[in-house]
């Protein structure tokens, strides 16, 4: 189970990830960026309706997703 504060500092590092690897902070490698975007992919995709999940099947990062949704 998360310690308290844990799922806040989550969410903001995952909110990070839908501007791309552009708002990286330096401290974070690659390996724990592409982590935390697969992450926030998944968690996207599992909120979609089959229709617009359909129409997003291409994208593999949560930055496309993200941009993509906004568009919808």
């Amino acid at each position: 189970m998360a310690k308290e504060g844990e799922d806040v500092v989550g969410a903001i590092r995952f909110h990070k990830t839908l501007h791309g690897k552009s708002v990286k902070p330096a401290d974070t490698l690659n390996e724990d960026w592409e982590k935390m975007d697969l992450k926030a992919t998944s968690t996207i995709q599992q909120c979609l309706t089959y229709k617009v999940m359909y129409n997003m099947m291409d994208e593999e990062m949560a930055m496309g997703l993200w941009s993509r949704l906004e568009i919808l």
